[in-house]
């Protein structure tokens, strides 16, 4: 909507900005640290081992799949 009333020249397009920034974002892709951050990410989420150990570690330890049954069956215990 604000767009409608503000009247604005348009802007020149310089090739000197656009180069400069186009180095950093190559600069940035090719970044050890970027890759390294990635490679994180990506062997955490889809990892498959670590979501079954969990399952099988919380259905051993507490007795119940869902966690949000599990409190409501313990709950009166903490009440102390």
């Amino acid at each position: 909507m604000g767009a409608s009333f503000v009247r604005e020249a348009p802007a020149r397009s310089e090739g000197a900005a656009f180069r400069e920034t186009w180095r950093a974002i190559r600069g940035a892709a090719f970044g050890r640290e970027l890759w390294i951050v990635a490679g994180f990410i990506f062997f955490f989420w889809f990892s498959p081992s670590f979501g079954p150990a969990f399952l099988y570690y919380q259905t051993d330890t507490l007795g119940s799949v869902s966690s949000s049954s599990a409190g409501w069956r313990r709950w009166p215990r903490w009440r102390g």
